[in-house]
């Protein structure tokens, strides 16, 4: 059992298992809360503008320093970054990496 299709699809070229290899996506809920303040705090937070969402540990596999290099360009220096999620390995703290490219930095 593993959870995606592609990850059976290599456990079953590699490994050759006797057994079925089965992909079980994880289970997630429909039914999300969303908080009576969501509006202000996008407001507060975000602005008005257009925003980038990334979702996920912040990790150095995750490819948040590139996103931030990306966002440090001239082209992109109004676009905002909103990162969910926990705090994951290696020490990355995004809001010190941004402000180390020039980037503004709003609390949570």
């Amino acid at each position: 059992m593993t959870h995606t299709v592609a990850v059976a699809g290599q456990i079953r070229g590699i490994l050759a298992p006797v057994a079925e290899v089965v992909a079980i996506p994880a289970g997630f809920s429909s039914h999300l809360s969303v908080p009576d303040d969501a509006q202000e705090r996008c407001a507060r937070h975000v602005g008005s503008g257009h925003y980038m969402l990334f979702v996920g540990t912040a990790e150095p596999r995750k490819g948040l320093d590139t996103l931030l290099d990306a966002l440090a360009e001239p082209a992109l220096k109004e676009q905002s970054l909103v990162v969910v999620g926990p705090r994951g390995w290696g020490g990355v703290d995004v809001r010190q990496e941004a402000e180390a490219r020039g980037s503004r930095t709003a609390s949570p």
